[in-house]
């Protein structure tokens, strides 16, 4: 079974529902998510925050937080996390953000940070991937259905 698959019977068998805001995948997990049949019983949102004015204004994360500099980093993606469940009322929150490339800060290319906002915690990870953009963004992708994966059966 592959990981999408998964978390989609983890989440049924526990009657939970989740929300992705996804800045650095593009898209990506939702469309893992969504490729497996009954996904639409546990997911209700998949948001492509790419933009800093994008995680302001749909998710109110605060524009003093969201400068070039600090756009990706831990609190932000824990800030996702948390506003996409809120704004959906689901069980299951989750965000992330980095940097793919081509041009990404000196030593930042893969870096990327994920969010689970859950109900009985909030969870970050930091990831370091390697590879090219769009192997970089798949690999983010995975890793975060994998981290909520985690989360879910906790």
């Amino acid at each position: 079974m592959d990981k999408a698959a998964e978390l989609i019977s983890e989440l049924k068998k526990k009657n939970s529902s989740l929300a992705l805001a996804e800045s650095i995948t593009g898209g990506r997990a939702s469309a893992l998510i969504t490729s497996v049949p009954g996904s639409s019983q546990i997911f209700s949102l998949g948001a492509i925050v790419y933009s800093l004015k994008a995680k302001h204004e749909l998710l109110d994360l605060p524009m003093s937080e969201l400068t070039p500099a600090r756009g990706v980093s831990q609190a932000i993606a824990s800030g996702l996390a948390e506003k996409v469940k809120a704004l959906t009322g689901t069980d299951y929150g989750a965000g992330i953000v980095g940097f793919a490339g081509p041009s990404a800060p000196e030593g930042k290319l893969g870096l990327i940070y994920m969010a689970v906002s859950s109900p009985k915690r909030n969870q970050t990870r930091k990831l370091d991937l390697k590879g090219s953009r769009t192997k970089i963004q798949d690999r983010a992708a995975l890793a975060l259905l994998e981290f909520i994966l985690e989360e879910v059966r906790r």
